[in-house]
């Protein structure tokens, strides 16, 4: 999740929320990760405080700590979308082929039901809302894809998803937080 301070003073993330919204009930939430650049769920969780601590204008690339589960989402990464191409000149992967993001929301759509979601909220101090977004898995967009911040509408990056599990299933064996460039990896900027 790429989270940008747009506040005039410091702001720390003490914990975060994922809920499913899910209309055909084939997505469950599981255990995810742990550690640095990951917000987590309890106050009491939060082992890196320096990697949440934003300043004024300030953007960093961080992990919610809830896994996220789409049953039977494999099935879309079959005969021609396993030819697409991986772009792999920045961090998350893209595609080639950008139509493939449309064909990904279709198949959300009609595996995961319409207005299938993911309901994310970011906590400050002790348990302070300073977030609420939904994010929509049949909207997803692009690189080029802007949510509506006054709505509180954020879009997953299909493209991205996309490339990552294509670079996955083609072999690829580096993990995507020890990809991210050190600019962006919140430990990075703590040095």
């Amino acid at each position: 999740m790429k989270i940008q301070s747009i506040w005039p003073e410091p702001f720390l993330i003490t914990a975060s929320s994922v809920d499913v919204i899910a209309p055909k009930n084939n997505i469950t939430l599981g255990p995810g990760i742990f550690g640095k650049n990951v917000i987590p769920e309890k106050i009491t969780q939060n082992e890196y405080p320096k990697d949440l601590l934003f300043q004024p204008g300030e953007t960093k690339i961080l992990g919610l700590s809830k896994g996220l589960k789409l049953n039977g989402i494999l099935a879309f990464f079959s005969g021609e979308v396993l030819e697409d191409q991986v772009m792999d000149l920045k961090t998350p992967f893209g595609i080639d082929y950008i139509g493939r993001v449309d064909d990904l929301n279709k198949f959300l759509e009609k595996k995961y039901g319409r207005g299938a979601a993911i309901r994310i909220r970011l906590f400050e101090k002790d348990y302070k809302a300073l977030l609420t977004t939904t994010a929509y898995l049949d909207k997803g967009g692009d690189f080029f894809t802007d949510g509506d911040v006054r709505k509180s509408h954020y879009n997953f990056q299909h493209d991205a998803f996309i490339g990552e599990v294509l670079y996955q299933l083609k072999g690829g064996k580096e993990s995507f937080f020890t990809r991210i460039p050190p600019k962006s990896r919140s430990d990075e900027l703590s040095k």
